[in-house]
């Protein structure tokens, strides 16, 4: 699994089919944009993780949430073709 996806001016972002995910990697926290049909509809709270593994291969990435690695989010990125935005 590599770290090749750059972070944007806001920090990383993902886009998945469901959700936009900013992650502030210098602080260790993300949140996610819940959406509907491209309409925003709810905004987490910062959650704090250990560590984002990217896959450029898949396209999947994991969110390790603690150091042991028993807790994680999986998603995967959409619309990987669109120039400038991680999607």
């Amino acid at each position: 699994m590599g770290r090749g996806w750059p972070p944007g001016p806001w920090g990383l972002i993902i886009e998945s089919r469901d959700s936009t995910w900013v992650f502030d990697e210098e602080n260790h926290r993300f949140q996610r944009i819940l959406r509907d049909q491209g309409r925003n509809l709810e905004v987490s709270e910062w959650r704090s993780y250990d560590r984002l593994i990217t896959d450029d291969t898949t396209d999947a990435f994991l969110v390790f949430l603690d150091k042991q690695g028993s807790r994680m989010l999986r998603s995967r990125r959409e619309g990987a073709n669109k120039p400038g935005v991680l999607s």
